[in-house]
């Protein structure tokens, strides 16, 4: 075996054939029977012929960009909404923006409508009740943590408004005056289907 100062391995010069740009491979890397070329793209600097580093620098900002173009299988799909064949991207199940929107808004009402039903399966089911006239009652203070809120702040703000149920609705609550109670949102799904009186007990 050939040896190069006392090592076994040494670099060897090569010349890829397309583009004559020279690069160094190490010596055991050719003996394998297996070895092809590698894409002058995604060769290391270090590797490169000094004389022909500027040639591989821009051959590598086009490799680059190639790759980003690279081609992929074209899907098509049904949307879930409107029925109309598109497509796909990344596994995409609707067609545009506006149906996006209006599968949230559906799934948004379905998830309401179960908890209607819920709540009027538990018993009165009071349709009276809305966030302005129980902010009126409760003076606009939160009665978990007594911050004093604001109706105009927006709705998924930790400072906002909402309609919170004592006992909650999953657990035999109803949606009636006597169980609901003003608190912050942050409080509220901090809270989630606690009993409030455990969850006070629990937080003091």
């Amino acid at each position: 075996m050939r040896k190069h100062k006392e090592k076994s391995s040494f670099k060897v010069l090569v010349q890829d054939r397309k583009t004559k740009i020279r690069f160094y491979v190490l010596s055991n890397r050719l003996r394998q029977h297996d070895w092809q070329c590698n894409e002058i793209g995604a060769l290391n600097k270090a590797n490169i012929f000094t004389e022909d580093l500027q040639k591989w620098v821009l051959l590598r900002k086009k490799y680059k960009y190639d790759k980003r173009k690279q081609i992929r299988p074209i899907t098509f799909r049904q949307c879930h909404l409107c029925g109309r064949t598109f497509e796909s991207k990344r596994g995409a199940l609707l067609c545009s923006n506006e149906c996006r929107r209006k599968w949230s808004n559906r799934m948004r009402e379905k998830k309401r409508s179960i908890r209607t039903k819920r709540a009027k399966a538990n018993g009165k089911y009071d349709n009276s009740i809305t966030l302005e006239k129980l902010f009126k009652r409760d003076n606009g203070i939160c009665y978990i943590c007594g911050k004093h809120l604001n109706l105009s702040t927006y709705y998924n703000s930790p400072d906002a408004p909402t309609i919170e149920h004592v006992i909650p609705i999953i657990k035999g609550g109803t949606h009636t005056w006597n169980n609901v109670k003003l608190a912050c949102r942050a409080c509220n799904s901090i809270k989630g289907t606690k009993i409030s009186k455990e969850y006070i007990e629990r937080a003091s």
